[in-house]
């Protein structure tokens, strides 16, 4: 690695200004056309640039260099950055991307053809040499090592530096080589936009889009500039604030804003820019960026791949290949990638060129190791986890159940993007995958909301249904959750927690835990075939403060305890009542926690107990302390079989359940007085005489 680490703190802020008037002095501007493709010596402004900070490394900051190397991720403005250096300054851009090849005298001969060596013998021009990640793929590392001591020996002895723009692997591959030379070169890392900028960006975008497509904007800016303004501040804190921790590496990435700034520019009324409209934009950005970037890549790629025919082109590097081989980096899978279409003859050339490019892909951070950002990292945990490759989907499963992994708020959508692209259109969710995406939404709860999940099957069933709830504790749903299935075949699995959960599948399995310590919030109710314990602690507590007390509980019902790996008593918190129920449940752990279900001779009476209780335990705390349930679920098949139909409309007649809207209402205070009953007793069908009587009259 040389006699430096690449990798240091950075530190000095600098500007477009200052490089221009203080190292770019004395350039003049070109008159002469050059005649080489890929050089240009007249650029123009452009008008919507907004500086991005520019952070000189740490012990990279040698400005008195001959050559500069500028470094940012894919897509973050190198090249835009260049351009308007060469705008503001008169220097010669030179983009490798349009150039055939490059190798040793490729700078000193362009300069010679262009007529531009006196000019530089004088310091009165110098090159920004643009795309050098292009350049790369269609070279091997000798011929760029010759373009690099090029640069080297043309520049060495000049006061006017020459400026280098890359992805970080390619600027710190050409550091290393300028070292060899002795040569030791500044390193400028151009950053995300702050809010305050990015903001800027959107409208300073916004103030340019010309054309027919956006005819009116002009006229709507004038008159309602504050109005955009507004939105484009509100769209960039819900972005901010729902990639959490990531922060302006995603709300401040250029294609994000300059998705926000087309949006925006489409809006025909800005007086109906309302919170509902400003999050379906939100959400539109995030599911747009990936698809654009991944393009974007897609062709680059390509442009480089000169000797590949044109039908073999066009299938390669494509979405699907590119997440295939990001999730073996991302994973650790160390299978290699093949692409079936490329011909024998090409394939090491491809493989080197792919190699080569994806380690730098804006998918990935500076490392070449780990996602960017949680937006593009959700992108590719959904991939990997829907992959037709066994040892990705493994790789993926043991990642995003260990304990390092942060639950990823953007999951949910693109997996089911993923599903609907596997043409599963009635949205089968892998069993072992329903936790990650339950999770996934969970994580982006806003305060003062409250997040159940229920998953109901019957016996003879394949699937279970899943359906996941938000609600805000003031009033009402505060989002739809598409309803999906899971098969009855596979075991659900909760790695970390379970909070807020209802499982009611008498087939299916469940696993709780992952080596380590699991938490259990009230409410939760998990009636299975069969459970298993792989975690040495447990501890149970009261998950939601509105909660009324008889019904923070927290119970777990199955046919058979498969496996069990607890080696002490769970911690049951105060406010909340924990049980379990199993053949075999009165013994260490968990004497103290089992109860025995009642069982009736009267077999009619017994079914009837069955039902009232699954009808009782079907409410959820809704808002405001209600306990509702959506029409819907109540009135399914799976409820009504049997006398289930029977006790429900009953249990309407009497009052003790409400219609309002779409949503049964349960009141308790109804059920204790008319049938003699509540949720504790429904829990352990532990119903005294009145509730036995009401049921015989059923």
């Amino acid at each position: 690695m040389g006699s430096k680490s690449i990798r240091k703190g950075i530190n000095m802020l600098l500007s477009v200004s200052d490089i221009c008037s203080k190292s770019f002095v004395n350039i003049v501007r070109q008159s002469n056309r050059p005649v080489i493709p890929g050089w240009y010596s007249s650029i123009s402004s452009k008008p919507s640039f907004i500086e991005p900070d520019l952070l000189l490394r740490h012990d990279f900051d040698n400005v008195s260099s001959p050559v500069w190397l500028v470094s940012a991720p894919g897509a973050v403005g190198k090249s835009t950055l260049a351009k308007e250096l060469c705008a503001r300054s008169g220097a010669v851009y030179l983009d490798l991307a349009e150039a055939a090849t490059v190798a040793g005298n490729y700078i000193t001969g362009g300069l010679y053809k262009n007529g531009l060596l006196d000019d530089w013998a004088l310091g009165k021009t110098t090159v920004l040499v643009d795309a050098l990640d292009e350049a790369r793929l269609r070279v091997t590392q000798s011929s760029y090592k010759d373009f690099v001591e090029d640069v080297y020996n043309i520049s060495r002895s000049r006061g006017v530096p020459v400026i280098l723009f890359g992805r970080v692997g390619i600027i710190e591959e050409t550091w290393l080589f300028l070292e060899e030379l002795g040569l030791s070169c500044p390193i400028i890392d151009i950053q995300h936009f702050d809010h305050e900028k990015s903001k800027q960006f959107v409208m300073s975008s916004l103030l340019t889009m010309k054309g027919e497509k956006y005819r009116g904007l002009e006229r709507l800016l004038e008159s309602s500039y504050s109005v955009f303004e507004s939105s484009a501040d509100e769209l960039l804190r819900g972005l901010e604030s729902t990639s959490g921790h990531d922060g302006a590496r995603f709300s401040g990435y250029a294609p994000v804003l300059e998705s926000i700034a087309t949006m925006l520019a489409g809006v025909s009324n800005p007086a109906q820019l309302d919170e509902s409209k400003q999050a379906a934009m939100q959400q539109e950005v995030i599911q747009r960026i990936p698809e654009e970037i991944l393009k974007r890549e897609s062709e680059k790629l390509r442009a480089q791949l000169q000797k590949f025919p044109p039908d073999v082109l066009e299938k390669l590097y494509g979405k699907e290949e590119q997440l295939d081989r990001l999730s073996r980096i991302v994973y650790g899978v160390n299978i290699p990638y093949a692409n079936q279409e490329v011909p024998g003859c090409l394939a090491a050339e491809y493989d080197k060129a792919v190699g080569d490019f994806i380690s730098q892909h804006p998918f990935l951070d500076g490392t070449g190791r780990k996602p960017a950002n949680s937006v593009l990292s959700a992108v590719i945990q959904a991939h990997s986890l829907l992959s037709k490759d066994p040892d990705v989907v493994l790789a993926a499963e043991g990642f995003v159940s260990g304990g390092k992994w942060k639950s990823n708020p953007f999951l949910f959508e693109f997996y089911l993007e993923e599903l609907a692209k596997l043409g599963e259109e009635n949205k089968v969710v892998t069993p072992e995958h329903v936790a990650y995406l339950y999770e996934s939404l969970g994580s982006r709860a806003e305060s003062g909301t409250s997040i159940y999940m229920n998953i109901e099957g019957e016996e003879g069933e394949d699937y279970a249904d899943v359906e996941i709830q938000v609600f805000s504790n003031d009033g009402g749903a505060t989002y739809e959750i598409p309803e999906l299935k899971t098969s009855q075949a596979g075991k659900l699995y909760f790695p970390r927690y379970i909070r807020g959960v209802f499982v009611d599948a008498p087939e299916i399995d469940v696993r709780i835990g992952s080596s380590n310590a699991v938490e259990l919030f009230s409410p939760v109710n998990i009636n299975v075939s069969s459970v298993e314990f792989d975690c040495e602690e447990i501890s149970v507590a009261r998950g939601d403060s509105q909660l009324a007390d008889d019904l923070s509980v927290v119970q777990v019902e199955a046919g058979e305890l498969k496996f069990n790996a607890l080696n002490k008593v769970p911690l049951v918190r105060k406010g909340v009542e924990f049980s379990v129920s199993w053949p075999g449940a009165r013994r260490f752990p968990w004497t103290g926690f089992s109860i025995e279900k009642a069982q009736f001779e009267d077999t009619e009476i017994d079914e009837k107990t069955r039902r009232l209780s699954k009808i009782i335990l079907a409410f959820r705390s809704h808002s405001k302390g209600e306990l509702a349930r959506l029409k819907d679920k109540l009135n399914h098949s799976r409820m009504s079989k049997g006398w289930g139909g029977v006790i429900l409309e009953k249990l309407k007649e009497d009052g003790v359940i409400r219609e309002e809207g779409r949503m049964y209402v349960l009141d308790p205070d109804e059920l204790r007085d008319v049938v003699g009953t509540s949720f504790h007793e429904a829990r352990s069908r532990d119903f005294n005489e009145k509730a036995l009587s009401y049921l015989r009259n059923a």
